[in-house]
């Protein structure tokens, strides 16, 4: 978790910068001047209402975000507490931005969205990002201005969302269900927005066509860390970093995904030209963030830590494990076509947790939504085994599958 950010140094090169144009404010106007670039009201205000603000290197910043920069809402308030003319309160606007950009603060559009501290907040602060002079070119923005819907905001909604996809890049990883439950995989939940290998954890874009919303992307401002040894010589420590983005295009009125941005961080060879080890950027050891894993009866990537909530299966999903176990025996026997009346009348038919067969259409969406994980392809009504799943859930302990499934 982040620290919260002063807004004080800021305010005291502001004031400093305004003296230097024969303008006098006082230490209290300084952080309403600052917020009024965001389209916020109050600098008092936005401190009791816990505006989550961040730093970011300047130079790393998006191109798009001094679109955020109120110009002329930043003039009135200019002109309401300097108390100047309208030529004099533009000149001192143009002060203040530049300044703001080049401190590299902005709002944290990711923890407005998704940290639950800051739901009761969250319409608020979204609709004063809006600048009704500009049409929105952050995807954040578009919300606010109530021409995006509101994605899912809890960290299970975007586990589940994010478990079947495939990572993008080399690797070999398969789908993020596949990677987790082979490999140790790590929750960062507020990655270091000065490490580059994390850029597409704060994915914030929007973009209108001919006056309507044409696409978006958001990214969901968190990392998996998979840590892994390099093929080097000398063996050294490296991580993969996943960073998780949600999509929207018109006409679709839904969030989704469509691939997760893969990098690495080679550790040894970033030591060796004096930058950080990644646990000294993260403030623990890698091994020590919250570790995913998936359930082995829904097939949900599931992360167990403080302040994390329980994840329960739904009662009326099959059990994965049913399923794998069938397409494992249909693959084996070079038996590789089947449909889902196939798989429902199998002596091994996929039931729900209290033991009744699944119907077809949650078994049909079961299917289609976990086909990378199982190495299927479905042609009209026929389903393919393409490869033999390699997804391994019998080890898993069985107190542990009833703890999980407690309170369902």
């Amino acid at each position: 978790m982040h620290s919260p950010v002063s807004l004080k140094p800021i305010s005291k090169a502001l004031i400093a910068a305004y003296a230097r144009e024969g303008v006098r404010v006082g230490p209290a106007s300084g952080p309403e001047l600052i917020v009024s670039t965001f389209g916020l009201w109050s600098g008092k205000l936005a401190v009791e209402h816990g505006t989550p603000f961040v730093l970011a290197d300047a130079t790393q910043m998006t191109p798009d975000l001094p679109a955020h920069m109120h110009l002329r809402w930043t003039i009135e308030r200019i002109k309401k507490i300097v108390k100047v003319d309208d030529w004099k309160a533009q000149q001192l606007a143009a002060i203040t931005i530049d300044l703001v950009r080049k401190a590299g603060l902005r709002i944290d559009a990711q923890a407005v969205l998704f940290d639950r501290r800051h739901e009761s907040m969250r319409a608020r602060i979204l609709k004063a990002l809006v600048d009704p002079h500009f049409p929105p070119v952050h995807a954040s923005a578009a919300i606010g201005a109530d021409l995006l819907p509101c994605p899912p905001t809890s960290l299970g909604a975007h586990l589940e969302l994010i478990g079947p996809d495939r990572p993008m890049g080399p690797g070999g990883y398969g789908t993020v269900v596949e990677t987790v439950a082979r490999d140790a995989a790590y929750l960062w939940a507020t990655p270091s927005r000065e490490l580059r290998e994390a850029d597409s954890a704060f994915t914030d874009r929007f973009e209108m066509r001919n006056g309507k919303p044409h696409s978006a992307s958001l990214g969901l401002g968190f990392c998996l860390v998979l840590p892994f040894i390099g093929i080097d010589r000398a063996r050294s420590q490296n991580y993969a970093l996943f960073s998780p983005a949600l999509h929207y295009r018109q006409p679709g009125p839904l969030w989704r995904t469509s691939g997760i941005a893969s990098s690495t961080y080679r550790e040894s060879d970033t030591v060796a030209r004096g930058g950080p080890a990644l646990a000294d950027i993260i403030g623990v050891p890698v091994t020590s963030l919250p570790r995913a894993d998936v359930c082995p009866a829904c097939m949900s990537v599931v992360v167990r830590g403080p302040g994390i909530a329980e994840h329960h299966c739904d009662a009326s999903g099959p059990d994965a494990r049913h399923i794998v176990s069938f397409l494992r025996g249909r693959f084996g026997a070079g038996r590789t076509s089947f449909t889902n009346e196939d798989l429902l009348s199998d002596a091994h038919a996929p039931r729900d947790r209290n033991g009744r067969v699944v119907s077809r259409d949650v078994l049909e969406n079961f299917l289609h939504t976990h086909r990378l994980t199982l190495k299927l392809r479905q042609f009209e009504h026929t389903w393919t085994v393409m490869r033999r799943p390699t997804i391994d859930l019998e080890p898993r302990a069985i107190q542990e599958v009833s703890e999980h499934h407690a309170g369902a």
